[in-house]
């Protein structure tokens, strides 16, 4: 199994439960804030280890696999990426583009990267998945966005109040941190409207 946490790193698992909020946290709760499509099933599929670095490229291709294969997850939310290209990777990407929803493919989503780079990162930049990059509320590029002819959409970033793990395992003290930015909020956004 995959580590859960490390006391050098508590917070290492609030990354994804930010964006879980984001694309599906419940409404009309009074609880707090409402995601975008509040009624998905969520899988979590941890990519990074207990030390916030990424496992090899032929677990991550695993994952992606997994997804469709174990789960049948219509749409893939990927608030990660940089790196070099990578052909294990990139198959697994081609396979659930292809084989996903019983070949109509799953819908794939990632995060342009936050390197204020005029091209986004890998794999945002392959051509089967939406490179989602940020935006203010007004509209603009946020500084640390990647653009460029590769960047399909962009959503709000700025920064964006959503769920957190409680105390020392998340990001803040409570259930919700309202701080959350950089393309990985940009990128649950869009995978909840597609949801």
């Amino acid at each position: 199994g995959f580590p859960v946490s490390n006391p050098d790193y508590p917070h290492i698992n609030a990354h994804g439960e930010c964006c879980a909020g984001i694309l599906g946290a419940s409404h009309n709760n009074n609880k707090g804030i409402a995601g975008i499509s509040p009624l998905v099933r969520i899988v979590p599929i941890k990519v990074f280890n207990a030390y916030d670095y990424p496992y090899s490229y032929a677990q991550m291709a695993y994952a992606i696999r997994e997804a469709w294969d174990t789960f049948q997850t219509p749409v893939l939310s990927n608030s990660w990426g940089g790196g070099q290209p990578n052909d294990i990777l990139t198959s697994a990407i081609d396979y659930v583009t292809t084989n996903g929803r019983n070949g109509k493919s799953c819908f794939v989503v990632f995060a342009s990267g936050n390197d204020s780079h005029s091209c986004v990162s890998y794999p945002s930049v392959l051509e089967n998945v939406m490179a989602v990059g940020a935006v203010n509320r007004k509209g603009s590029r946020i500084n640390y966005s990647n653009y460029g002819s590769s960047l399909d959409i962009v959503a709000p970033s700025d920064p964006i109040v959503t769920t957190d793990r409680i105390g020392a395992y998340g990001y803040d003290n409570g259930n919700y941190y309202h701080s959350f930015n950089g393309t990985s909020a940009a990128c649950p956004h869009v995978a909840g409207v597609a949801a």
